[in-house]
């Protein structure tokens, strides 16, 4: 109990504008982060773009390395989906690797 005390009197030596300040900063941010969320920003901002400019390519996925993850801990079971894939740009040859998480979907 003696935190929770400082604590308190810590909080009390500043003004109460200071106190009114931060209290009301702190549901300004959750509305900001909701709205934020919602946008269309980061990942999907740059596959969006890449799609309108036709920055795409097709990958073919190397069965034979192709494989489902199966994950099983105390809090969930969830799978997802391991493979390589090859690509050609301008007449290159490119191997990559990806996972698809079904629960980010």
């Amino acid at each position: 109990m003696d935190t929770f005390s400082e604590v308190f009197k810590a909080i009390a030596s500043y003004p109460w504008q200071v106190n009114v300040g931060v209290l009301s900063l702190i549901p300004l941010y959750i509305i900001d982060f909701k709205f934020f969320c919602k946008l269309n920003i980061g990942l999907q901002r740059k596959i969006a773009l890449a799609k309108e400019r036709g920055h795409v390519a097709r990958g073919m996925i190397v069965k034979e390395d192709a494989k489902r993850l199966v994950v099983n801990n105390s809090q969930s079971a969830y799978s997802y989906w391991a493979a390589r894939y090859t690509y050609t740009v301008d007449g290159k040859e490119y191997r990559k690797r990806f996972s698809c998480d079904n629960r980010r979907m």
